[in-house]
Parts: C-alpha cells; sequence; structure tokens
C-alpha cells in the first residue's frame, strides 16, 4: 500500500488532467483499507493486483525524446523544443514544449553566424529541459537546416576566430556531436520563429503546436544529411602568448592552440620546463583587446578562477593589474608590440604552416631577447653589453644568416 501511496503522491496534475487515474487509485486504496491490510503489507489480493499493475505497466514502456529545432535569419533567431513520446504498441504523440527567440542585433552579422547564435540558443534549452523536466528521456535530439552550422560543430573550436570558436566550445559543454541533425527547411519548425506567423495559423492542429509530421515516423524515415568531408587545406587561427622575465628582461614566446583553461595551463608547464618556475606572474584583466573583441575578454575572464586554482598548487602568486589600466604593464606590452611589428614585417597577411610559425616565433624571440640591456658605447674596444641572451646561455646569440624565401616556399 505504501507504493500505491507513493506514485499516487508524485502525480503532479494542478488542472486535474489525470484525475481517471488517480481515483482508480485511491479507490483501490480505500478497498484494502476495508480489508484491513497492513500500511507495508507486500502481497495485494489477485483482482486489485491485476487492477493496480495494468495502469502501471502501461507507463512503464513510454520511451521519451526531446527535440529542438532551431533556425535563423538576418531578423531573428531561435528554437522550438517538443516531448516526442512512443508507447509499446507503436503510437507515437508529439507535444509543444516551449520555445525561445531573439531579435539579431543591430551589428550586421552573416547567416550562418545568426544560424550558430539559433543552434547555441536550441543547445541551451535542451540543457534547461533535461534538468527541469520530472520524465525519464531516452535521449535529446536537435535539428538544424544549416550544413554550415553542422560542419563547425563537427570542428576543433580552436580553428575558427572568436565569434565561432568559443560558441563551437560551449556547443561541446552543453551537446553531443551525434545529437545533432540535419532538417530540411520545409519541414523545420522554427522556421515561423524567423519567418513570422499570424494568430490564426498558431492552431492545435498547426505545425507550430504538433511538430513537424516525421516525428510521427519511425526514426530510419527522418532527414538525413551526411557531413561534408572536411578539405585538407584547413587553415587555422593561432594565438601567440608571450611570457617576460622582469628580472632578466627575456621573453618567452609560445603558441596557444586554443583559449581553453588546459590551452594555457600547457603552456606555462612548457615555460617553467625550459626556464624555471616563476615566484609571481602578472597579467592585465583582458580588457584591453582591440577591434570589438568580446568574446575573446569574455573567454578570458573566464579562464581566471582555473587558473588562479592551477597555480595555487604550484605555490605562484598570481596578480592583476587594474582594469583598462594596460600602462601598469607597459614592459611586456611593449614586447608584444615588437612582437607585432616583426610577425607583421616577416608574414604580412599570408598564411603560413604550422612549422614556419613556429619557426619565425622562436627567431622573433631571439631577436628580441638580444636587445642589450644598457647602453651600447660607441668604442669598439669596450665590452659588448649584456643581453638576455647572455643570461639565457652564457654567451651572446650566434643566429643563422638569414635566407629569402620565395613567397611559394612559405
Amino acid at each position: 500500500m505504501r507504493n500505491i501511496y507513493r506514485i499516487l503522491a508524485s502525480q503532479y496534475d494542478p488542472l486535474g488532467y489525470l484525475i481517471p487515474f488517480t481515483t482508480r487509485a485511491k479507490i483501490i486504496v480505500q478497498r484494502l483499507w476495508e480489508k484491513k491490510r497492513d500500511w507495508d503489507d507486500p502481497h495485494l489480493p489477485a483482482d486489485l493486483l491485476q487492477t493496480w499493475t495494468d495502469p502501471i505497466k502501461d507507463t512503464t514502456t513510454t520511451l521519451r525524446d526531446i527535440h529542438v529545432f532551431c533556425d535563423g535569419s538576418e531578423r531573428a533567431y531561435g528554437s522550438v523544443a517538443y516531448l516526442r513520446t512512443e508507447v509499446e504498441h507503436g503510437q507515437t504523440e508529439v507535444a509543444f514544449l516551449t520555445a525561445r527567440s531573439r531579435v539579431a542585433p543591430k551589428k550586421q552579422q552573416s547567416v550562418p553566424r545568426l544560424e550558430l547564435c539559433a543552434a547555441l540558443t536550441g543547445a541551451q534549452l535542451a540543457k534547461v529541459l533535461q534538468t527541469e523536466l520530472n520524465l525519464p528521456i531516452r535521449q535529446t535530439i536537435l535539428w538544424t537546416d544549416s550544413t554550415t552550422v553542422l560542419t563547425w560543430l563537427q570542428s576543433d573550436s580552436c580553428r575558427f576566430k572568436v565569434f565561432v570558436g568559443t560558441r563551437v566550445a560551449e556547443f561541446q559543454d552543453l551537446t553531443q556531436k551525434h545529437s545533432w541533425r540535419y532538417v530540411p527547411s520545409a519541414c523545420n519548425p522554427a522556421d515561423d520563429i524567423t519567418r513570422g506567423r499570424g494568430l490564426c495559423e498558431l492552431g492545435s492542429e498547426s505545425r507550430w503546436c504538433q511538430g513537424p509530421r516525421f516525428l510521427k515516423d519511425p526514426p530510419n524515415l527522418w532527414p538525413e544529411c551526411p557531413i561534408p568531408e572536411e578539405p585538407d587545406n584547413n587553415e587555422l587561427r593561432k594565438t601567440a602568448s608571450g611570457i617576460k622575465c622582469l628580472t632578466t628582461r627575456a621573453v618567452y614566446i609560445d603558441i596557444l592552440h586554443s583559449l581553453e583553461t588546459d590551452s594555457f595551463l600547457m603552456a606555462l608547464r612548457r615555460f617553467m620546463a625550459q626556464r624555471g618556475k616563476p615566484h609571481e606572474l602578472l597579467s592585465d584583466q583582458g580588457t584591453n583587446f582591440r577591434g570589438g573583441e568580446r568574446e575573446l575578454r569574455e573567454a578570458f575572464t573566464a579562464l581566471v578562477p582555473d587558473l588562479q586554482r592551477q597555480l595555487a598548487k604550484q605555490q605562484i602568486e598570481f596578480h592583476f593589474n587594474p582594469p583598462n589600466s594596460p600602462h601598469f604593464g607597459g614592459c611586456w606590452e611593449r614586447e608584444i608590440r615588437s612582437l607585432k611589428n616583426a610577425l607583421t614585417v616577416t608574414l604580412g597577411t599570408q598564411s603560413v604552416t604550422f612549422e614556419v610559425l613556429q619557426t619565425v616565433l622562436a627567431e622573433i624571440e631571439g631577436i628580441l631577447n638580444s636587445k642589450p640591456l644598457g647602453y651600447t658605447s660607441s668604442d669598439a674596444s669596450d665590452p659588448d653589453p649584456v643581453t638576455p641572451n647572455c643570461l639565457l646561455m652564457g654567451r651572446p646569440d650566434a643566429s643563422l644568416p638569414l635566407t629569402v624565401y620565395p613567397e611559394s616556399e612559405l
């Protein structure tokens, strides 16, 4: 009897929609009390047992899936979610759950980027539904009609510029790659968000309320779109990090493969393996990035707590300069400017291989570490001034002679 009460009390039904089921359960409980059954008696009479187990058996064979559809346009983007319920006898029902929409920002964005924002809205909506729905969910499937977005989602976030890369990284935290499917625009109910519909077109029999028709078909009849193979000549965007020692004035340059915490920590571990563990690290607040790089600032801000925890384990103090005060770090900001100038003169705007970029950065590091730490005498008989390379290697830098390579070999 205790289990019957447990199931009866677990039904949230403020509108009385489940009254036919709960009333039958209450009648069974009343008859059990008439038979003077104990509260924890595990055995029910045969007639009442069958009356109780038949409706419970029906509820345990129900399979539920969440389907989220996404779409974006130049004016708006959004997503809509449906609950697909499949019972044992092959009957399938689709019910509207919730929807979200956003008006496109005033700043002009390309349609693929707005489609990406729509897909991110759908991923966030799916995460909320998985958390809030008190129902056993078999799987969550997300649909989009943009093959560009599907290709982005199958790639690493470090391959793209900041706008796309940060959102792809968030996708990887919220969803799995295999959860995303392709749906033709004609079958996408989220298309109603971007195009707009009148109130008379949103009735109970509309696609907006019932979902696309193919959801009532078996999964093998759903739309499919193979992800195009990635080309061999992919271009990746890399970020260079610079560390300057305030004692020897030496510069260390490394390449970050992404803006994630692990990538920063790996670069720091490489630095400590080559130059030793620092006692104190100074950095800016990440608020002085130029060109509207808001996403880069957000990514940097998200790294701060994890970096501080990891550095505390290494007994390394981590300090920030005041916000919007890059002049507090003028010592290393000047080296960053020298690094950018050297890259501009050496490579310009051309794309190079990773090996070439790594070599160029290493040579620039050698040039920056060859700057004298004192005045250079005009007398040839005076000794050469001390440079950071002298302190690092015990001798002046003996660079290889420069060779001019044709542009086709870079």
